[in-house]
Formats: structure tokens, C-alpha cells, sequence
């Protein structure tokens, strides 16, 4: 067996020589400086007035011909001016320095940390210029050199970052480091690789004050094959038309694999970006090309520079046999230009619907936002990917399984999720990955939105409910708290279904209109910037004009599980008593915040509460029948008493009841039914032993509709032969026997 790697490797500054360490000499400035950030983070608490460096720093549309005129509001403070850094001072000369040894254990902040204070290790970023060499070799191999402009915000000396493991055989050579102001030459006298976190230390001869700005180079960085932040597509001999493709997957740690740099969602700076690449192919990225030379026989493509992104969001392609259709640029109407990339194999098919579906969702996203989409141009390229799209400002990829086939709903809601992410996730950013779902979960919404602008199309109501089961689904076998470690972009599978119920909901019970004033809100006051479920939360409550709202997105974002909801009747109303599961059982967490609305026979207009407590009783006088969350629209399970049970079922067998309680509704008050019964919610109170006999006779007649199958219809009534193709002697052996509300029934019969 191959020994493990030791955490830490340390590079000399004489030789060059690799070394593994695990020294205990602690490196003094740097470990007891993150012990006091880290009493700061104690001792922050809930203090509203979180320290945010680097808010509001975007480009001002003089500055970069590659973004639009804005017709709303945008940032008001300028980006880094690189032209003001000036050269080094080459006058002074760096004397080799015996390095230092490291106490890694416990120095590298977390991402909790940096979320927090906006910085890490005592620097922000400001700017990035990077150039890179992409080889169509056998293993796509890279080279790069990167020049990173930071800020201190301590005094430190020594400055960390990002590195992943294909890139991180760095040497002192490689670095160097000067001041932009005077231009003075900062000694490099040691560098640790920390493996286990990715973090690459360089250490100086002297401190760095606060607010200095260094213009950091790391030259000749390498990777002999394509790492975790590039996805490459190598056609096959028997493809003469198939594109090769490289294409970076940064999401969600990947950048620091492709170039060093400060690679989490807080940590936002512009970006200019050149990338070499073989003569015959071509390169996009998030801004407009500025150039394309020749140099060597191979061609260079350099970018525009970008607005405020957070690293993840940096993006380009190289590519070959690759047809494009490109739309022009409309000013008047605040549209950039639209290019759809697409392979030459299908070409006999142009997907003319990208261009035609994009137009639309960027207008809807302007519209909903109130701020226009601020670059000149936006590329749609249809590629091979392990996931459905990637939403990079200015530059999309789609899975090209589904550019293909669009007469698939899931490739119009791709679409329009990737475009609602221009705005948020891209433009708006969260903090930390654990608030991933903040942002997915309502570009999800804004992507039902949209899709159902497009065509009024009731698959879009379809879509939400399918959601929701899904979500209860994944409540029903786990306990996952929304706002948790995501660690893989498989993680990220989770944000689309409860988390954008969220929204709906937030609309039922806040009002029509909410969440769009949520999202215009957080465009006025986060461009750029990034807004974690603290502001998110700010955000809601201002809009809702109501406490409660906010309360409602922190505890459904925060707290595991699903509320279960039973509904009984008395002589003042509805009675309501609610607690919360997870894994279908009851689980010891404070009660949830659930928007409902009631329909009501004879009523048309529907009544919504907001359930907050455990118990409580909505006055009603009216004897009708009465439906909690009739569409379904909630992250809820409704359960009633079995008197009214016995009247749903009564109601479907006469006409003019009937349409009152119609087929879908009783479906979904069936599946809430089966989800409580097969889970052992139901029981009967000693005092109401007649509750036996309305239970059976409910449960005879729900059985031999078509609102119920499987283990449901075959544990309601033991007469049944088969529910579907499996026989009910089998479900009864397995799961009716072991059923509490069925042994109750026989106890009182």
C-alpha cells in the first residue's frame, strides 16, 4: 500500500527542493492572527452591521466597452483602476532566506470564516489578470501565469490563497510581489502548500500594512492534463463532425484548479482574461473578444475585462467545428448581441428557439429585476456537460442532449434557469456554498415564471407540483437542512424542489407581487456584491412589510423537516394542530411558519392564514366543506379528522358537489392520506371509540377509487384481491399488519 501524502509540503527558497512536513514549530504572525479573527467571529454574535469588504464595487460602463448602458441603478463606487499600479522597483534585491517551518493544524480559516468578515486570511482581491496556454495534446494539458492585485485588510506577512493539487507545484521562482503605490519589491522568503485545504501560504521578509494594494505574480503554473475545472470533449474517429470542446466547470471549488486565486463566493474581483489556444480553434468567455493575434502559429484570444464576479463565475471555451448564429445587439431595448454555438453535426437542425426563448427571458429578467443585463453580449453554447446547464455571466453552456430534443419541457426551463441566473447568483451573490439553495431555489421559481410567460402553458403548474413531491419525498427519507455543506455539485440536486416551493409559498402567504419586489430589492442594494441569508432575510421582511416573512425563510431554510398539518373541526372554526417530521416521524424542532389557503363551498374567494403555532383555531362560521392547500402549492402534509375524510369521499359521488371538490384536489388529499397512514399518524382517542366505525367506512369507499393504489388501497380494505399488479396478501404481510390506526379498529370493533 502507497503511503498517504503528508497535509503539508514546503518549498525552499534556495533550491527549490520539495519537502514533506509535518513540523510543530508554529508560524507565529499568521496562526495567532487567525486566532484573533476567530475571537472576532465569536464575539460578532447577531450583530446586524456585519464587516462586508468590497461591496459595491463594480465597473462603471466608461471604463469597459463590453457592458450595456443601465437604466437602473447599478454599483456606485469604481473597480480597481489597474493603470494606476505602478511598475516594480527592481532597484532592490531580496536576500535568500532560511525558510520558516508551519503549524498548519487549524491556520486555514473556514469558509464559514471568510463569509463572515469578506476576507481571507487578512486580503481581498481587486483584480485578476490571467493568460493562459490550452494544449490539444493527449491529456489536455495547460500552462498560465497570473497577475492578482489584492488589498490588505491586516497587517500581515504573509498572503494565502488558492492552489488546487494539479496546479501546486509552485517554486519561489514563480512569485513575485510588489507594492502598487510605490513600487517596492516585496521579499518572498518561504511558501507552504497546505493539501488538505488547497491553500498555497507565500510568506515575506517584512509586514504589510493595512489598505496597501500588491500586485501578486504567479508565472509558469502547470497542469500535464486537464483538472477538475476543465470538462474536455474529444471526438472520436468515426466523428469527423464532432467539436472538440474544452470548457471550464468552476462550481464549486474549481477555479483554484485551472489558476491560483481566492476561489469562494465572497471573495469578488474582474477579471482580464487571454487564452492561447491551437490555430484552427476558437475561444469565448464572459466578455467581448478585445483581440485575436497570431503569435507562433497559434492564435490568442484576449477578453474584454469583467464586472465584479466571484471566481466560480469566470468562465471561457475552446472549441473547433462549432456553427454559429448570432442575433445583434438591440440598445434600444437594453438586448445584447446573442451567439448560439452548436455542433456542426447539427447543423441540419439550427435550435433557433435558444435565440427566440433567450430574447424573452432576458426582457421577463429585466423586467422582474428592474435592472437591465449589463453586458454587450451574451453566448448559448450547447456542449457536453455532467450537469443540465452552467449559468456563467455572459457565457452559458447547456447540455446538448437537450439543445437537440427541444420538444422536451425540461430544455425550455434550462434555458430560462441559466438566464434568471445572470441576475441572481451572478450579478447578486450569496456569501458562502451552504446558501447555494438561496439562489437556485428562486432562480427555479423565476424559472417557472418565465416558462410560463412563454406560453401560458399548464405544464408549469404540473411543474410545481411535481416539485413539491419531490421535495416531501426527500423529507421522507432524510433530514437535510437546506442551508448545509454542499461539496459536490451533485449537492446541488437538492435546491430545486423545496427550495423553490419556498417561493410560492412566500407568495400565498405575503401576497401577489412579493417575490418580485424581493428580487428588485436585492438588486438595488447587492449588485455585485453578495447578499448571505442574513440580508436575504433583511430583504424579505422589508418587502412582506412583515416580521413573520422573515421568520418564515429563516426557519424554513435553517430548521430539518416537514410540517404535518391535521385539521378537526369545533364549534368556533378550524382547529389546527401541527408538528414536524422528518423521515416520516415526529421530530423535536420549534413549530414551522406554513401559508395556507382555505377553500370553502359557496366561497369564492379563498382565506389565507399563516399557521406559526403548534394549536390554533381559525374562526369560520360556515358548515360547508372546507380544503386546506386545495393546489397543493405548500411544503405541507394536510391531514383531517375522519368525519371529514368520510365527507370528501361522499362529496365525489354527487355531481354538484363535485365540482366544488374536483378530481385533482381529491388526489392530492388522497396522497396526503396515504403519505400520514403509511407513516402511523393517525390514531384514535380512547374517549372516541366511535371514530372506528367512520374510519372503515371512509376507508372502503376511498379503496376502491382510482385516488389510491398499492399498500394505501390494499391496508384500507383486506377485501381487496390486488391494488395494480401486485396482490394485497403480499402488502398485508409486509406493511398493513404493523399499521397503529388499523389494530385501533380492531381493538374498538
Amino acid at each position: 500500500m502507497t503511503p498517504s501524502l503528508p497535509d503539508t509540503f514546503s518549498t525552499s527558497g534556495i533550491n527549490g527542493i520539495a519537502n514533506g512536513t509535518n513540523s510543530n514549530v508554529a508560524m507565529i504572525d499568521i496562526f495567532h492572527k487567525h486566532q484573533k479573527w476567530l475571537s472576532k467571529l465569536q464575539n460578532a454574535g447577531n450583530r446586524s452591521n456585519e464587516v462586508q469588504v468590497g461591496r459595491n464595487e463594480s465597473l462603471s460602463s466608461d471604463e469597459n466597452s463590453g457592458f450595456l448602458s443601465m437604466s437602473t441603478t447599478t454599483s456606485n463606487s469604481q473597480s480597481f483602476d489597474v493603470s494606476q499600479c505602478v511598475t516594480p522597483n527592481e532597484t532592490k534585491k531580496c536576500l535568500q532566506i532560511q525558510r520558516k517551518n508551519f503549524q498548519t493544524d487549524g491556520m486555514i480559516p473556514s469558509e464559514d470564516f471568510v463569509a463572515h468578515f469578506g476576507h481571507f486570511m487578512g486580503w481581498h482581491p481587486k483584480h485578476y489578470e490571467l493568460n493562459l496556454t490550452i494544449n490539444r495534446d493527449a491529456r489536455t494539458s495547460f500552462t498560465g501565469n497570473v497577475n492578482i492585485y489584492i488589498k490588505a485588510v491586516e497587517t500581515t506577512s504573509s498572503i494565502s490563497l488558492h492552489a488546487g493539487r494539479s496546479i501546486s507545484d509552485i517554486t519561489l521562482s514563480q512569485i513575485r510581489a510588489h507594492n502598487c503605490r510605490t513600487g517596492e519589491i516585496y521579499c518572498v522568503t518561504s511558501i507552504v502548500y497546505h493539501q488538505k485545504d488547497e491553500v498555497l501560504s507565500v510568506e515575506f521578509s517584512e509586514p504589510i500594512g493595512v489598505g496597501h494594494t500588491v500586485a501578486l505574480q504567479i508565472k509558469n503554473f502547470s497542469s500535464s492534463q486537464a483538472s477538475a475545472g476543465l470538462i474536455v470533449k474529444s471526438p472520436q474517429k468515426w466523428e469527423p463532425k464532432r467539436p472538440w470542446t474544452v470548457t471550464t466547470f468552476f462550481q464549486l471549488r474549481n477555479a483554484r484548479s485551472v489558476f491560483p486565486c481566492f476561489d469562494l463566493p465572497s471573495l469578488k474581483a474582474t477579471m482580464k482574461m487571454c487564452i492561447n489556444h491551437q490555430a484552427g480553434s476558437e475561444a469565448r468567455s464572459n466578455t467581448k473578444i478585445f483581440s485575436i493575434s497570431n503569435i507562433d502559429g497559434r492564435i490568442e484570444t484576449c477578453f474584454e475585462r469583467t464586472p465584479t464576479m466571484s471566481s466560480y463565475l469566470y468562465a471561457f471555451t475552446v472549441f473547433d467545428r462549432m456553427s454559429s448564429m448570432k442575433e445583434a445587439a438591440k440598445p434600444n431595448e437594453y438586448l445584447p448581441e446573442i451567439e448560439v454555438l452548436y455542433s456542426e453535426e447539427d447543423n441540419l437542425i439550427k435550435p433557433d428557439w435558444i435565440n427566440t426563448e433567450a430574447i424573452h427571458a432576458l426582457k421577463m429578467m429585466a423586467n422582474i429585476s428592474g435592472f437591465q443585463y449589463p453586458l454587450k453580449k451574451l453566448n448559448l453554447m450547447a456542449s457536453f456537460l455532467p450537469v443540465y446547464g452552467l449559468e456563467n455571466l455572459g457565457l452559458i453552456i447547456l447540455d446538448e442532449r437537450f439543445v437537440a430534443y427541444p420538444k422536451y419541457r425540461l430544455a425550455h426551463t434550462i434555458l430560462a434557469h441559466e438566464v434568471a441566473q445572470q441576475w441572481i447568483g451572478n450579478i447578486v451573490t450569496i456569501k458562502n456554498w451552504k446558501e447555494m439553495c438561496l439562489q437556485e431555489g428562486l432562480s427555479t421559481y423565476l424559472e417557472w415564471i418565465i416558462t410560463k410567460s412563454l406560453d401560458n402553458s399548464t405544464e408549469v403548474d404540473e411543474l410545481i407540483g411535481e416539485k413539491r413531491r419531490e421535495g416531501i419525498m426527500k423529507d421522507s427519507i432524510s433530514s437535510t437542512i437546506i442551508v448545509s455543506e454542499f461539496r459536490s455539485p451533485e449537492d446541488v440536486s437538492r435546491c430545486f424542489d423545496k427550495s423553490a416551493t419556498f417561493f410560492a409559498m412566500l407568495e400565498l402567504g405575503f401576497g401577489q407581487g412579493t417575490v418580485v419586489k424581493m428580487v428588485k430589492l436585492l438588486m438595488q442594494r447587492y449588485s455585485y456584491t453578495n447578499a448571505g441569508i442574513k440580508e436575504w432575510r433583511r430583504v424579505i421582511e422589508e418587502v412582506a412589510n412583515n416580521f413573520l416573512a422573515g421568520e418564515f425563510f429563516e426557519k424554513y431554510f435553517t430548521q430539518p423537516g416537514l410540517p404535518l398539518v391535521h385539521v378537526s373541526t369545533t364549534t368556533e372554526g378550524l382547529k389546527l394542530r401541527q408538528s414536524v417530521t422528518a423521515k416520516k416521524r415526529v421530530i423535536n424542532v420549534p413549530p414551522a411558519i406554513v401559508p395556507l389557503d382555505i377553500a370553502i363551498t359557496d366561497i369564492a374567494d379563498r382565506k389565507v392564514i399563516i399557521l406559526s403555532n403548534e394549536t390554533q383555531i381559525i374562526s369560520l362560521k360556515h358548515n360547508g366543506l372546507i380544503v386546506l392547500d386545495p393546489d397543493r402549492r405548500t411544503h405541507t402534509i394536510i391531514i383531517y379528522e375522519p368525519e371529514i375524510y368520510l365527507r370528501f369521499v361522499q362529496c365525489i359521488e354527487i355531481p354538484s358537489c363535485s365540482a366544488f371538490l374536483k378530481s385533482e384536489t381529491m388526489k392530492h388529499i388522497s396522497d396526503d392520506f396515504c403519505w400520514a397512514f403509511l407513516s402511523n399518524h393517525f390514531t384514535i382517542p380512547e374517549n372516541m371509540s366511535h371514530q372506528a366505525r367512520i374510519w372503515t367506512q371512509f376507508m372502503q369507499i376511498l379503496s376502491r377509487t382510482n385516488y389510491v393504489s398499492g399498500p394505501c388501497a390494499c391496508c384500507m380494505n383486506k377485501n381487496l384481491e390486488k391494488s395494480g399488479a401486485v396482490r394485497c396478501n403480499w402488502h398485508w404481510n409486509d406493511v398493513c399488519e404493523e399499521l397503529s390506526l388499523l389494530k385501533q379498529i380492531r381493538h374498538f370493533s
